[in-house]
């Protein structure tokens, strides 16, 4: 079965899901799987979400929320942090609140003993993060693809001016397991 597409404008009072192919609402049954793709859109500002789901199943009703891990999703205007944004963010760009907030990602660059840094994507968005090895006996363990987790240190400037946030990430380490997606 083809996924079910729908789009909303964020920037609304209050939004509502457009469903782009389907009639809407409709019906599932206990064997009906269904995809659904939602694309949010939103101006210049970071917006953060949730979905609320109306259900009626059997004469019962409620509400589901779907959001990430229990804290909501976060949209960001299309200059704010993506792989690539470097020096160039906004003043109060999110992207070094949310490398500080960070704790655990995927290893793109790895490091080696001729090469002692590398470079973090964290798992919940925001800048790119470079690292440095701890040390030589552990610098042949981080290899790109790798989870990794880590702490994130402020070590001097103001986190809401990129331009002048110094960040550095420390105690890096293998991650136990992947993060599970939803």
């Amino acid at each position: 079965m083809a996924p079910r597409r729908f789009s909303t404008d964020l920037d609304e009072g209050a939004p509502q899901l457009r469903a782009e192919e389907a009639d809407f609402p409709f019906s599932v049954s206990a064997t009906d799987v269904e995809e659904f793709i939602l694309t949010p859109a939103a101006g210049g500002d970071e917006i953060l979400w949730h979905l609320e789901i109306d259900w009626l199943c059997a004469g019962r009703h409620g509400t589901t929320v779907v959001d990430d891990h229990g804290q909501p999703f976060a949209l960001y205007p299309r200059s704010s942090p993506r792989l690539g944004c470097d020096y160039e963010h906004a003043y109060d760009c999110p992207a070094p609140r949310l490398a500080l907030e960070s704790t655990g990602g995927t290893v793109l660059v790895g490091c080696f003993k001729g090469s002692p840094r590398g470079r973090i994507k964290p798992d919940n968005g925001g800048a790119i993060l470079d690292f440095t090895c701890p040390n030589d006996s552990r610098a042949g363990e981080y290899y790109r693809g790798r989870f990794v987790n880590y702490t994130v240190e402020l070590i001097h400037g103001d986190p809401r001016n990129p331009r002048e946030a110094f960040l550095a990430v420390a105690d890096v380490r293998p991650a136990p397991e992947a993060p599970k997606a939803l």
